[in-house]
């Protein structure tokens, strides 16, 4: 986090928040807040280290979501699928969580793949939606099934 920091900060501010973080350990997660609202304004800054942080950042600025545990599932899902060679989901070849968070990935950054594969005789995005929302809850994240749809169109809005 520290390389980071320093990239959004002057070495003044990063001294100051340092103080503060490790003084009031409560006040961790508001500090991803802030720290993902100035992500989010400093769109014309390239940052390159830390990109876990950074998505754990970004996510954090979402209103909606229910816990800090919700943002940290969710950038190290992005994190983690986006980083393979094929993140679309195949019904025949994913299963479990892994079709899960594909889906999720896929709806979220590649809406228009999945739409060409429904135009193209595939299942419609919506029969998708439905079954990563399903394993999703099997495997106990109700939290993260009631914020899908918003987590979808909170990407869609920042990243695509």
């Amino acid at each position: 986090m520290g390389c980071l920091i320093e990239e959004l900060y002057s070495s003044n501010a990063v001294d100051l928040i340092r103080d503060l973080y490790y003084d009031d350990p409560s006040a961790k997660y508001s500090f991803y807040n802030a720290f993902g609202h100035k992500i989010i304004q400093s769109q014309n800054k390239i940052l390159i280290s830390k990109p876990l942080d950074i998505l754990l950042f970004i996510c954090s600025t979402a209103k909606f979501a229910t816990s800090e545990h919700e943002c940290q599932m969710v950038s190290v899902m992005i994190y983690k699928r986006l980083k393979e060679k094929n993140p679309l989901p195949y019904m025949l070849d994913d299963r479990g969580i892994d079709l899960a968070e594909k889906i999720f990935i896929s709806l979220s950054f590649f809406y228009p793949a999945l739409n060409r594969r429904w135009e193209r005789g595939g299942p419609h995005p919506s029969f998708y939606r439905g079954i990563s929302k399903q394993i999703f809850s099997q495997e106990q994240n109700e939290d993260f099934v009631r914020n899908f749809e918003k987590w979808e169109v909170f990407f869609q809005e920042f990243f695509v």
